[in-house]
């Protein structure tokens, strides 16, 4: 399932078993027309019960991808908003993954870690 709108993930700091989307897990940009941009927004929430650091960071095929960071370490019932961004320069499919790396910082000094992958795509088509 493909996803066009608001997207929301929780991180639960408590370990990566633990870690789950609230909506799809794949944001889909669909087609944007070369030389114009789109933007996706994606709203991160720590539902666990401790400070969660984290980084954001892609990997892939494209460089037509940008996004912006959330601050961390983000506390426990935060929140942030954050952008992702498709401008195509070629023609062509576009795939990324969108990932979330980090650990909780418990109160009780045990550290665990939380990943999570996010699918990114999009196309600039000419037809």
């Amino acid at each position: 399932m493909k996803y066009m709108g608001i997207f929301v993930l929780a991180l639960l700091a408590s370990s990566v078993a633990d870690a789950e989307l609230l909506t799809d897990p794949i944001i889909d940009f669909g087609n944007v027309d070369l030389g114009s941009s789109s933007i996706k927004e994606v709203t991160v929430t720590n539902t666990g019960g401790d400070l969660y650091d984290f980084t954001v960071s892609m990997t892939g095929s494209s460089s037509e991808f940008s996004w912006t960071n959330c601050p961390s370490p983000f506390p426990s019932g935060g929140a942030c908003l954050f952008t992702l961004k498709l401008e195509p320069q070629h023609y062509g499919k576009k795939r990324r993954k969108l990932n979330f790396d980090g650990y909780e910082l418990a109160v009780d000094g045990v550290q665990n870690d939380v990943s999570l992958t996010i699918p990114v795509i999009g196309s600039s088509d000419p037809f």
